[in-house]
């Protein structure tokens, strides 16, 4: 990807803290490709940690060449962390850093388990900025390749 002077479109990642199976990391590879196809300038955000669809994202995203941005509260020191281009802290505790997330992330695409970042999406919400849900339909495929 290559660097320009415009502003970049931030996405942000959420889903499920839970490791994925190789299929399934397949499968949310395919859909952050296609979701980010028609983009030139853009950067990836999700929580500040090493597990589950952050550490699938960051994968992604350094084999796209595209930077990376970790989100978290000061307790994610406490998990294994991933190195990225830029960090953010708020709050103390997981799920403080909902406001900030939705603050610098421009839309979010959620992968699966929409009930533990509905706290998330609530101020996506409220600053009226686009939810990409697929959590449904990434359940469904699983579904079908297990």
């Amino acid at each position: 990807m290559t660097e320009t002077n415009e502003k970049s479109i931030i996405v942000g990642i959420l889903g499920s803290l839970l490791p994925f199976d190789k299929s399934s990391e397949k499968i949310i590879c395919d859909i952050l490709t296609m979701a980010v196809m028609n983009l030139n300038n853009f950067k990836v955000a999700a929580r500040f940690s090493n597990i589950g669809i952050n550490k699938v994202v960051y994968n992604w995203a350094e084999k796209m060449g595209v930077q990376k941005i970790g989100i978290a509260p000061k307790c994610c020191w406490e998990y294994p962390c991933r190195m990225v281009n830029e960090v953010y802290l708020s709050g103390k505790e997981w799920g403080d850093e909902s406001e900030k997330f939705s603050e610098i992330c421009n839309a979010v695409i959620i992968i699966n388990n929409k009930k533990i970042v509905e706290n998330f999406l609530e101020k996506f919400r409220e600053k009226d900025k686009q939810i990409i849900d697929i959590s449904e339909e990434f359940s469904k495929l699983i579904t079908q390749i297990n």
